[in-house]
């Protein structure tokens, strides 16, 4: 699979396919439905961001999220295929949720307008029906994303997602060895394509599982009650302070320039041929 998506995507393969066409108009009528179902409801820029990738509007909206270093959730980054198919395992089992996934999270791409991060994270899940080491999913789910939309090659949020999903390969211990992992290897992305303080990085992955629960169960809610449950709505405005606090703990913004575009794609090889080399000197050093 890695030698013929690899193939696919050295061969650039032309995106005006008819395929490529249907699946564009496809997920542009169930992107619209998305957002359509959801203008009611008490946190519609939320619920339009968090389940329909449509930016939101509100500069204060977006100011928040972005101090916070938590915008990526609101722009439908992989990790929220990650938190959905999380849940699901939870509540289908492994054996069953094997097959059931992949199929959801294919229709959740296709209602998030196939925003690079998501349309990867879809095929990382349909790359783990197969037995390999953890770094091939992912390296393979970037690959044929190449080989679809050549010109995503140059996607700063397909870079970043596949190079924090490498982080989360090796088995640490902790959750603050992930986070420090993480912000580590983001932080040259981060820093060249003059965004907010990369410190923010180290802030956000500590506060977006619970920001991901809370704005999934939120956005669940209204998705059936439009008005919402008060007391989400008001646990949503205290957590938006809490944000809005964290925001301040981070140092002043950095602008730094370079062409992290042009070596990105080398930076995420690089990346995936350490773990592969760390791979197998462990099955080597094993009794």
């Amino acid at each position: 699979m890695s030698i013929f998506a690899a193939f696919l995507a050295s061969w650039a393969l032309p995106e005006s396919l008819s395929l490529l066409k249907n699946f564009a108009a496809l997920s542009l009528s169930i992107h619209d439905f998305c957002l359509l179902k959801l203008s009611n409801s008490e946190h519609a820029a939320l619920n339009s961001a968090l389940f329909c990738g449509k930016t939101p509007e509100s500069l204060a909206m977006k100011r928040l999220y972005i101090e916070s270093g938590l915008f990526h959730l609101l722009v439908v980054s992989g990790s929220h295929l990650s938190f959905l198919e999380k849940v699901l395992e939870r509540l289908l089992g492994a054996r069953l949720s094997k097959w059931l996934v992949p199929p959801v999270l294919f229709a959740f791409a296709l209602m998030s307008n196939w925003q690079p991060p998501v349309v990867r994270a879809f095929f990382e899940s349909m790359s783990r029906l197969s037995r390999r080491e953890p770094a091939r999913h992912v390296f393979d789910s970037w690959l044929w994303c190449l080989a679809l939309h050549p010109s995503w090659v140059l996607s700063s949020s397909l870079l970043l997602s596949v190079t924090a999903r490498l982080a989360l390969v090796p088995k640490l211990q902790n959750e603050a060895q992930r986070a420090l992992l993480i912000f580590v290897l983001l932080l040259p992305l981060l820093a060249g394509w003059s965004v907010s303080n990369p410190w923010l990085a180290l802030i956000g992955v500590v506060l977006a599982p619970p920001s991901l629960a809370l704005w999934f169960l939120i956005g669940a809610v209204e998705l059936v009650v439009p008005p919402g449950w008060g007391w989400l709505t008001e646990m949503n405005r205290l957590w938006e302070a809490l944000l809005a606090e964290a925001g301040t703990l981070a140092p002043p913004v950095i602008k730094l320039t370079s062409h992290a575009r042009l070596w990105g794609p080398f930076y995420v090889v690089l990346i995936f041929l350490s773990l592969h080399a760390w791979s197998v000197r462990a099955k080597r050093r094993a009794p």
